[in-house]
């Protein structure tokens, strides 16, 4: 995941962070939990 953070900021030119669905699912905050689920884009799947 790390090299994945690495390229992803590379191609960004800026930070970036990765985090599962689950731990959004998880989160706490509601606003942030529905607004990032509902605008998530699968960009690769295995």
């Amino acid at each position: 995941m790390v090299t994945m953070r690495d390229e992803l900021k590379g191609m960004f030119g800026r930070e970036v962070d990765l985090v599962s669905r689950r731990g959004i699912e998880a989160s706490r905050n509601i606003c942030r939990r529905l607004a990032i689920l509902e605008s998530a884009e699968r960009i690769y799947g295995a």
